[in-house]
């Protein structure tokens, strides 16, 4: 498994997606982590939840990065 130590994701998490990544549907996953599917199905939705304010993060580090800023008044044609 993949090192989470420096991630925005649990261990579990990271072991949900590698499972369903490889194919293996809630059902299977939840039976071999000795958990439900509807906890499978969380966890995979918090993780999921995770990478997206990972990207959001990092679109806003660019963004403040950006070697030029400006601003356009509404209605401005180019």
């Amino acid at each position: 498994m993949v090192d989470t130590d420096e991630t925005v994701l649990t261990d579990r998490q990271v072991e949900v997606l590698e499972l369903r990544e490889r194919g293996h549907t809630q059902r299977e996953v939840a039976e071999r982590l000795g958990t439900t599917d509807s906890n499978v199905s969380a966890v995979e939705r918090a993780a999921e939840a995770n990478v997206q304010k990972a990207r959001r993060t990092l679109e806003l580090v660019r963004t403040l990065r950006a070697p030029a800023r400006f601003s356009v008044e509404p209605g401005t044609t180019f």
